[in-house]
């Protein structure tokens, strides 16, 4: 059983058939599940297409034959005249176009009609009006057999038509396969067709029922062993298949199935009888299926349709499943004019079907279950969610005394009363700790709202909880009343929106959180909120995100429920113990809203108030946060959700189903299967036994027979991507996506991806060769390679280290003369006992010295090379498998030519993590395919065998493992083919001209997680051949006439702001982006960075349209005024301490004057700037407008700094490079420059000062973001009266300050960015205690791992000490002293920087005194580090040129233009 399951992730629950993959169907609030298939004696029903589910073209002959004068019989005589031969039959094979066909068959017509027959005529009334409309009794046939879990299929004699469709007028998704004669190339009655046809099914024939109105079709079906119909009469025919079926195939109403909860229908009926007032009378029982806590049942009795609502059996938890109390809603909501279901009778005797029930008149519309209402047009969209806020809005307007509902519920405090029940039932429920839920059962009644009011409350008011009118936005019946009682309405609105917040893909409830709501005509979260405050006199609502926290948290214990009744066999379906798990994830979505408003209730809190600590208001950064864990993964960065991150290569998006794939590739996957299933499966018993044979290192000439097969049918070397084979000269020309398809098939046996030539470690070594090998290695060793003549091997793996990771190998490579040395020793070595095994590409150190991930290099070394040695064979869990095996090597003085080396000496490393992606992506496919072959022949297998008595495929443990091992796989399955299509998506790309493009130079590099050492991923590294591209793209995009330059003012503003939305929208995945990338706090980067970053470009488009120019009065007869028109092409290179912020910053103004703008990205910190290049581009920026190139600042950096038609520079980083950007400015085309450079800011505290706000100001000043700020306060100059207390309080204060996994939110401090700065840091405390001053706490590693650097506080020190007079940029507070004002002032402003600076004191007059003496850019009293978008940042001295933020940031992006006019006469 275990083998057939993937334990990876468990996001979602999804069910697997022929087609894909469909969404179990749910309700929030109910628990009966889509049950599985029937199990009856068949299992698939087959339908001919003319004469069983279209009208027979027989008869349409006949009649055609008499309107146009044509002698009877002539056209069936025509068809059957030549047998295979004739016209007609080669048109059902696809042989003949329609032209074609009309030509020849006319012809055969006319010889025998005697006189010429119009074929055409013919052929366009068999193909149009009502021969093109399906049988409606069919159509009902159809959907009622689909609902009973049987699977159908349509096998049609069919041709092509005109156009090159074939003739096929019927909806597809009816059908779970679809055979045509014309694409198969066979006809019925070929028995090829019909077996064809029950294997796409994945049926036996006796298990089928066939459907066809030709009499030797039929009986070639039963010939086979398929039960057959001959159809003479379509309503005849249906009788016949119900028969067989066992169930009704009409009266069918949608979502109903046969009851997963038999009743007793004898006293039912009685009952029944008794209170309609009927006499004896049939009785039909069906169930609904989309599932019901309360078991729901559609009963058709004397011509009525009731629904039947009883609560389930067993023990229920308190207070649930009260259908009493929903039949009295429901009897005086109506009576109030609520459009709700007439109720009929409550039956509380326990007795007629074990349980009370209520009767209600079924109340026949539509129901949507897909919030985002496909097939509607925008403004159909608007208008039902109009109606649904309309009907919301009457159900909160119900005059609750009126309607006898008084006592229906208690008045007030119902979010408290809420929280406390479902806690209860939460309890009552529990199976296992859900962390979570706790947090949230404490958090909840801490942040409950105080001010509410009382109406009647429908508790799970959704979409689909409603019944529309059949054809107008009008809500005729509102469901599911089983939660309803007298509560605060906000409740139920916020309800309502569940499925904003949740993504399409979510597997139990469609979302619609990554839909582009307004293209769609669907209101937002805000605006249902603002159209329900309109209607019912609301105004503002602060507390959304707890309303939402309180709703997950109600769905989560909910779903609990399920679960535990599900455990104990009281659950309507046997699904719902697998969908009640997913509670944890529900607690988890929950806690993310509780987390929001925490940090929303922290932003509102006021400064300084009396009796709290002192913080500091959210208009900058924050020194204080509240704890609580990380955000749910729901909007995890691990789960890309907001999904995609880049645009695809190809149109379209990720394909989960082969049957989505392009045609082209639809039509090679098909191949493979076949060729799998004809040629491979049948072998491998044999090639097994070779395995285990003497013989088993001689490779066996069967697997040569199917390659050279293989090859000859086109199915060779599939596996190398179209991204390097654009051309498709090497393979067939695949995305990552559409090949990883294609692996998991190959997955299914063993032995079948050598067959294809697509095995590793040959297809890496393949990859590798291909985008990094020179001419001569590739025609020595990646021609025969691709030939399939030989194999290889990939040598990296050490027995000495955890040579998984490539920086840690021994191996050397050593360079002597023309040659290399190769020394090492090598394991688990796979392929390299293969006799055809020719080449090994060896993986060695060139250079230890090197930084850590240069220091490794690849070559290629022939195996028969004097000093390779095999000293054994390894095994995997006690198998060989031989041929290819695992070799243990040694590499002894290995000589091999300088030629061999792969692309240069350090970059092996590079081309590891290259080669990694797309392999990792096969493996995992392949694994998949093995484990969905495990699970056919265990389910195979159960079904053969019995265990007391009764067939384990009926034992409920049994299907129990079934379900879960297909959910697994189908997890692991979408997981999979998320990352292959994110690797065709985005990839290792620069962002140019709104494209994402790879490095000229091909080359890319490692980003580093400064938390773990370890490396994230490799990213593009631009040079200055990149930049030449980027900068003639934004130049492009700046010319005259282009639509950048012609767009309004407002239209960029607008565009920012759409900027701004989305990054808002992706606060959560950003914030994990820069944590992962820069190490920063999570709660820092999630509460601070992102929402300053939204801040600054909104702020920004607000003035695209308002910076304008002046009229000047000049003296004579001229008309002067000035223009501020843009830069032109912006060169901007921003630093890795505020990613995401330092973009903005750049953005906002260069965007908004109308600049187009080449961007470098530090090297340490890219990611996050990639992807707001993505949604820049999903915004709408026009092409060329922004420009990405992540790189080094000696290439990219320099190359933008001296670029010739760069106009303008702006960079934020060190003094020392800034220094060299204006040297280049000034030496090539004197352009503009901003430099926002280095500090070493003074903090002033005098002794008048609040000590408590004084120490925790000064500790944030200085230990923020790590102390990596340019601003930070890293000189605390200490009146000496208050010197010793404050350095007490400060080293007390920075003992406490925690340390540790950013990603945890009660951690203050993370890791510095890499490990450059973090060696840097140490050094300088290393200096700061050799010169004396006094260490008073940290100073040394605070982590085994990573870049963590102790919280240092240095005392007694002296302004001539290099820790005084250097940038740090790391958590080290040096603390001085001083004792006047006077002298203060002269030391604090003795540095070549002045960036910023404090002062703390009581006195206003000292304060300003002090502000005024400073030489500082922007100086902060009694408060540090706040920011705004509306204040100019910018040094003096060595601290930059020019400003940021403000109206004064956008000065530098502008040019003045005076123009001067003469006019006629100037007039005043």
């Amino acid at each position: 059983m275990g083998a057939a399951r993937l334990f990876l992730s468990r996001r979602l629950l999804l069910s697997r058939d022929p087609r894909g993959l469909s969404l179990v169907p749910w309700r929030l609030t109910q628990a009966a599940l889509l049950k599985p298939p029937v199990a009856r004696h068949y299992r698939a029903v087959i339908f001919d297409m003319g004469g069983v589910i279209l009208p027979s073209p027989y008869k349409k002959a006949a009649e055609w034959e008499l309107r146009h004068g044509v002698p009877a019989g002539t056209i069936i005589k025509a068809i059957r005249a030549r047998g295979e031969n004739s016209a007609w039959m080669k048109y059902m094979r696809g042989e003949l176009s329609a032209a074609q066909f009309v030509d020849a068959f006319g012809k055969e017509c006319t010889a025998i009609a005697g006189h010429s027959v119009p074929a055409s005529s013919f052929l366009s009334d068999l193909t149009m009006g009502p021969m093109a409309q399906q049988l409606p009794a069919m159509t009902e046939a159809i959907r009622r057999i689909r609902a009973e879990g049987l699977k159908t299929a349509l096998l049609s004699n069919n041709f092509f038509l005109q156009g090159g469709d074939t003739y096929l007028p019927v909806e597809r998704a009816q059908f779970d396969v679809i055979v045509e004669s014309c694409i198969e190339g066979i006809c019925k009655p070929d028995p090829r067709i019909y077996q064809l046809c029950v294997d796409r099914l994945g049926v036996l024939p006796q298990d089928a029922v066939f459907l066809d109105d030709v009499g030797q079709n039929v009986k070639a079906a039963a010939q086979l062993g398929i039960r057959s119909i001959k159809v003479e009469d379509p309503l005849t025919a249906i009788e016949e298949l119900q028969g067989l079926l066992g169930f009704s195939l009409s009266g069918f109403v949608p979502g109903t199935i046969s009851p997963t909860m038999e009743l007793p229908t004898d006293r039912l009926r009685q009952y029944l009888q008794n209170t309609l007032s009927l006499g004896a009378t049939a009785l039909d029982l069906r169930q609904f299926s989309h599932g019901q806590s309360n078991p729901t049942y559609l009963v058709s009795i004397g011509g009525r349709q009731l629904v039947l609502r009883k609560k389930p059996p067993g023990p229920l938890l308190p207070s649930a499943h009260a259908v009493e109390r929903e039949f009295r809603v429901l009897k005086a909501l109506g009576k109030a004019g609520i459009p709700v279901p007439k109720v009929i009778a409550l039956c509380e005797d326990s007795s007629v079907i074990g349980t009370p029930f209520y009767l209600m008149d079924y109340c026949p519309g539509r129901i949507f279950k897909d919030p985002l209402l496909p097939g509607m047009t925008s403004e159909e969209r608007k208008e039902v969610y109009k109606a649904m806020s309309r009907v919301l809005c009457q159900i909160h307007s119900v005059d609750v005394k009126a309607a006898g509902l008084e006592d229906y519920g208690k008045s007030g405090n119902y979010v408290a009363r809420q929280v406390r029940t479902w806690t209860k039932q939460y309890r009552a429920s529990e199976t296992h700790r859900i962390s979570a839920m706790e947090r949230l059962i404490k958090w909840l009644p801490q942040h409950l709202p105080t001010h509410t009011k009382t109406t009647v409350v429908h508790g799970d008011f959704r979409l689909d909880n409603l019944i529309f009118h059949p054809e107008k936005p009008e809500v005729v019946a509102v469901l599911d009343w089983e939660l309803s009682t007298l509560g605060d309405p906000i409740s139920d609105l916020a309800y309502s929106c569940l499925a904003h917040y949740l993504p399409p893909s979510f597997p139990v409830l469609k979302g619609m959180s990554q839909c582009d709501l307004p293209g769609l005509g669907i209101p937002s979260a805000e605006k249902v909120f603002t159209q329900y405050s309109r209607c019912m006199g609301l105004e503002c609502l602060d507390n959304w995100n707890m309303y939402m926290a309180f709703s997950f948290f109600r769905v989560a214990a909910i779903l609990q429920g399920v679960y535990k009744r599900s455990l104990e066999g009281q659950a309507s379906s046997t699904s719902a113990a697998s969908v009640g798990k997913m509670a944890e994830e529900m607690a988890e979505l929950a806690w993310g809203f509780a987390t929001k408003e925490g940090f929303r209730v922290f932003k509102s809190m006021p400064t300084g108030a009396p009796g709290t600590s002192p913080r500091r208001s959210f208009s900058g950064w924050s020194p204080a946060l509240t704890t609580a864990p990380r955000l749910p993964d729901s909007f995890s960065i691990r789960q890309a959700s907001g999904g995609d991150t880049s645009p695809p290569l190809d149109p379209g998006h990720l394909i989960i189903s082969p049957t989505s794939l392009p045609p082209h590739v639809q039509a090679l996957h098909r191949r493979l299967q076949e060729f799998m299933s004809a040629r491979i499966l049948p072998a491998e018993q044999q090639l097994r036994d070779h395995q285990a044979s003497a013989d088993r290192w001689t490779p066996h000439s069967m697997v040569e027979e199917l390659k050279a097969e293989a090859r000859a049918a086109g199915l060779w070397n599939l596996f190398i991507p179209r991204e390097v084979d654009t051309k498709a000269q090497l393979g067939v020309g695949l995305t990552n996506l559409e090949y990883a398809h294609l692996c998991e098939l190959m997955g299914h046996s063993v032995f079948a991806p050598e067959v294809f030539n697509c095995s590793a470690p040959d297809t890496g070594n393949m990859e590798v060769l291909i985008r990094y090998g020179s001419e001569q290695q590739k025609e020595e060793w990646l021609v025969p390679l691709l030939n399939g003549t030989i194999r290889s091997c990939f040598a990296m793996t050490e027995p000495k280290v955890a040579s998984s990771d490539a920086t840690n190998i021994e191996a050397s490579i050593t360079q002597d003369k023309d040659s290399y040395i190769i020394n090492g020793h090598k394991w688990w070595i796979s392929g390299a006992l293969d006799p055809r095994c020719k080449i090994c590409v060896f993986m060695g150190k060139t250079d230890p010295s090197a930084s850590r991930h240069r220091q490794q290099s690849m070559i290629l070394v022939p195996m028969d090379s004097l000093g390779v040695t095999v000293v054994r064979p390894l095994s995997v869990y006690g198998t060989e498998d031989a041929p290819a095996g695992h070799a243990e090597l040694l590499f002894e003085g290995v000589r091999v030519p300088r030629s061999n080396l792969l692309l240069g000496e350090g970059r092996g490393f590079e081309i590891a993590q290259g080669r990694l992606g797309p392999g990792r992506i096969h493996h995992c496919m392949r694994l998949v395919g093995h484990a969905e072959r495990a699970l056919e022949l265990m389910k195979d297998r159960v079904k053969g065998r019995v265990a007391f008595g009764k067939p384990l495929a009926e034992q409920g443990t049994i299907l129990a493992d079934i379900a879960k091992s297909r959910m697994e796989i189908e997890q692991a399955r979408l997981l999979v083919l998320k990352a292959a299509h994110l690797m065709d998506t985005v990839g290792n790309k620069l962002f140019i001209n709104n494209e994402w493009q790879d490095a000229v130079s091909k080359k890319t590099f490692a980003s580093i997680n400064p938390s773990t050492g370890e490396v994230i991923c490799q990213v593009a590294e631009a040079d200055k051949a990149d930049v030449d591209k980027a900068v003639k793209a934004a130049r492009d995009a700046f010319k005259l006439g282009s639509p950048w330059r012609r767009m309004d003012a407002s239209d960029r503003g607008l565009l920012l702001n759409r900027l701004a939305d989305r990054i808002e929208k992706d606060t959560a995945y950003l914030a994990e982006l820069e944590t992962l990338d820069n190490g920063k706090p999570y709660a820092v980067a999630y509460s601070v960075d992102v929402p300053m970053v939204v801040k600054c470009l909104r702020y920004y488009a607000g003035w695209a349209d308002k910076w304008e120019g002046k009229t000047i009065p000049v003296d004579g007869d001229f008309f002067c005024y000035t223009r501020h028109e843009p830069v032109g092409v912006c060169g901007q290179i921003i630093p890795w301490n505020f990613p995401l912020l330092m973009q903005a910053w750049k953005l906002g103004p260069a965007l908004a004057t109308g600049n187009t703008v080449v961007m470098k990205v530090a090297e340490q910190t890219p990611l996050s700037a990639l992807y707001v290049a993505h949604l820049i581009k999903e915004v709408g920026f026009p092409a060329g407008v922004v420009n990405i190139v992540p790189g080094f600042g000696p290439t990219a950096g320099a190359a933008i700094a001296s670029h010739m038609d760069v106009d303008k520079v702006a960079f934020t980083g060190s003094t020392e490079v800034g220094q060299l950007i204006q040297q280049a400015a000034g030496s090539s085309n004197l352009k503009k420059t901003t430099l926002e450079l280095g500090g070493k800011s003074p903090n002033i505290i005098l002794s008048d000062a609040d000590m408590e706000e004084a120490v925790e100001m000064s500790h944030f000043a200085l230990f923020f973001n790590q102390g990596q700020c340019c601003c930070a306060g890293s000189r605390t100059f200490v009146q000496e009266d208050i010197y010793n207390e404050f350095v007490e309080r400060s080293v007390e204060r920075t003992k406490k300050r925690v340390v540790g996994d950013p990603f945890n939110l009660s951690t203050e401090q993370g890791p510095q960015v890499d490990e450059e700065q973090f060696q840097k840091i140490l050094g300088y405390i290393s200096t700061g205690k050799r010169e004396g001053a006094k260490l008073m706490c940290g100073g040394g590693v605070a982590a085994d791992r990573g870049y963590f650097i102790q919280p240092t506080v240095f005392g007694d020190v002296k302004d001539n000490m290099t820790i005084a007079r250097e940038e740090i940029f790391g958590p080290v507070m040096q603390i001085l002293k001083f004792k006047t004002l006077e002298e203060v002032i002269e030391r604090a402003n003795d540095t070549k920087y002045g960036l910023a600076a404090a002062v703390f004191t009581k006195d206003i007059d000292k304060a300003h005194y002090v502000s005024g003496a400073l030489r500082a850019g922007t100086v902060w009293i009694n408060c540090y580090d706040v920011f705004g978008a509306q204040a100019p940042f910018g040094g003096y001295k060595a601290s930059g040129v020019g400003r940021e933020l403000g109206e004064y940031g956008l000065d530098s992006y502008t040019e003045v233009k005076t123009v001067t006019i003469k006019v006629p006469q100037k007039n005043s």
